[in-house]
């Protein structure tokens, strides 16, 4: 099957920066490409782009579409979707750098040429669709609440681990965790936290100040404490800054426990996002852990290529 996926990912000539939408995409990518099925990218590019290094990994080639490009030409003759079967879509917010008038104009374009929609709606932002588009897609829900599932054609719960939990991948992962003077495993972090901001000031407060041993938070918290005059004043705390996310799982594996703060949105449903999974890959234990399913890669599979034939 032709899978065309859209993400925000700058496909730009040799594009190596991190991106969690591609970091969470490729994973999936690749698992399917195994499968003989073809993979286009449909994607932010404003020049003619060569040599894209995600692209080149995974053996996708990125088509040129411009946001103008996409305004003017989008139609029955639009080269770049023409041969797609089923479209992924992984749903960004209405804000310009995000480029959603590309999204929209894609999601308008397989609606009138009866090209289903897959629209995974991993940050709960599905209200910015308007509601006659919402009802012609299938919604991809990371999280188990069904609340949302009345505004679209089909619903399915959909999450996984990004990697394999093989021998060779619990090796790596007691690697991270080594106390290099004896050789034994000695997760020597007490408490991790990794994220951003995103309003969450005074619940990360109310979590951290009574916390016992050492703790690292990795985010842009020290910079937005500055930018918006807000107290960090927590005993034993070490900001290291914002990391890759590469680096999230041998962090999560030097560290004991971690603790999982959301915004209030992502509470109501019960959201999962990378950083349990990433968590349980890496043998930390979430203090506030309410996650019983977890998906792994696998089976993420069967049921993205059961989903497909369902809906086509």
């Amino acid at each position: 099957m032709n899978i065309g996926i859209y993400t925000t990912m700058p496909l730009t000539n040799n594009y190596v920066g991190v991106h969690g939408i591609t970091y969470f995409m490729f994973p999936l990518i690749k698992e399917l490409k195994k499968r003989d099925h073809i993979i286009t990218f449909h994607g932010n590019i404003v020049n003619n782009v060569e040599n894209n290094i995600f692209c080149n990994i995974m053996g996708v080639k990125p088509y040129e579409m411009s946001i103008e490009k996409d305004l003017k030409v989008m139609g029955a003759d639009s080269d770049s979707l023409k041969n797609v079967d089923i479209m992924l879509i992984y749903n960004r917010p209405k804000e310009n750098h995000y480029e959603f008038a590309t999204q929209l104009n894609i999601i308008r374009y397989c609606v009138r040429h009866d090209i289903p929609v897959l629209f995974w709606d991993g940050d709960l932002w599905g209200k910015d669709i308007p509601k006659d588009l919402r009802l012609q897609l299938t919604l991809l829900r990371p999280y188990a609440s069904d609340q949302h599932d009345d505004e679209y054609r089909n619903s399915y719960e959909f999450h996984y681990f990004t990697h394999k939990l093989n021998q060779k991948y619990k090796k790596k992962i007691e690697m991270y965790a080594r106390e290099f003077k004896d050789g034994k495993l000695n997760k020597f972090i007490d408490h991790i936290y990794i994220g951003n901001v995103y309003q969450r000031f005074a619940e990360f407060q109310n979590v951290f100040k009574d916390l016992r041993g050492n703790i690292v938070v990795a985010g842009n918290w020290l910079k937005s404490a500055k930018k918006w005059n807000k107290s960090l004043k927590i005993k034993n705390v070490l900001f290291i800054g914002e990391i890759p996310h590469s680096c999230s799982i041998p962090l999560y594996a030097m560290s004991k426990k971690t603790h999982y703060i959301i915004p209030q949105r992502y509470q109501t449903v019960g959201m999962i996002t990378s950083r349990v999974y990433e968590a349980a890959m890496a043998k930390c234990k979430i203090a506030n852990n309410k996650f019983k399913k977890l998906n792994t890669i696998e089976n993420a599979i069967k049921q993205f290529e059961k989903i497909m034939t369902e809906i086509t």
